[in-house]
Parts: C-alpha cells; structure tokens; sequence
C-alpha cells in the first residue's frame, strides 16, 4: 500500500479502486470531454458559449487525478511476494470465526447465523479492508479478487 504522512501527521493509505469504479470514472471523464469538444464547433452566442468551460476542463482534470490516484501502480517481484504473504496472512486471519457458506445458506438449520456473521464483520473490518485493497493491487483486472466470499468455507 502507499503510504503518506498527511496534513495531520497520520499516516494516508492510497485506497485502490475496482475496475468498475475506473470504468466509471473514465466514462464520465469522457463524456465531460465529449462536451467540450461539441462545445469547441459552435461560435459565440450558441451553446458553446452558455457552458461554463473553465469549470468542466476542471472536472476532466479532477477526473484524470482520481483515474490516476485510484488505478493499481504496477509492482516490483519482491514488493508483490511481500503483499502476496500478507493477503495469505490476512486471509487465514479473517477465516478464522467465519460463519460458513451451509450456515449462511441454511438459515432454518442455523437460526442464530446471520448475528454471528455481522458480529465477525465487526472484529475482523480493518482486515477485511486491507485484504480487498491488497487483493486489488495483485490482481487489478479481476472485480471478484477482493470478494470476501470467496474465502469461506464449504461446510
């Protein structure tokens, strides 16, 4: 993860976005784009001239910022082995006290599961969180890496 010291002292954590996230934020980007550009053909006293130009480049700006700062920086062999231990020591870490996926599924047999189940999400969030955001460096491409069902038990 990337880390800072912010304004405040504390420590900044760079959070990494999902792929439909970035899909997002382009599409938007080059909507704000596509209006500037329609905007450019008509001359003064048609619809070019009623929109606030400075103001969208602006947000095309902020947008490229956001696409930038939330895409997955590329990793180094020894960096990704590091992050690569850590998502497997998270991963063990969060199973532990996880409600299965037959009591999740059989909620007549196991009345008392969704209870349990929100009160491990509770203990085990700040986990939780630096898994998906690691998950979502090693594998940027794939929006099912940083799912948490995917590390819960069968029976």
């Amino acid at each position: 993860m990337v880390r800072g010291k912010g304004r405040t002292g504390r420590k900044v954590v760079r959070q990494v976005l999902t792929p439909s996230e970035i899909q997002t934020l382009k599409a938007d980007r080059n909507e704000a784009a596509a209006m500037l550009k329609e905007a450019e053909g008509y001359g003064d006293g048609g619809p070019g001239s009623q929109m606030d130009k400075a103001r969208v480049q602006a947000e095309v700006r902020k947008l490229d910022k956001a696409i930038e700062d939330g895409s997955p920086r590329k990793m180094r062999g020894g960096d990704k082995d590091k992050i690569n231990d850590r998502a497997k020591e998270l991963a063990s870490s969060i199973q532990e006290g996880m409600p299965t996926r037959d009591e999740m599924r059989n909620l007549r047999d196991n009345p008392g599961a969704p209870f349990k189940n929100l009160e491990w999400q509770k203990r085990n969030a700040q986990k939780i969180q630096e898994y998906k955001q690691i998950m979502r460096r090693l594998e940027p491409g794939d929006p099912m890496a940083s799912n948490i069902e995917n590390l819960r038990f069968k029976n």
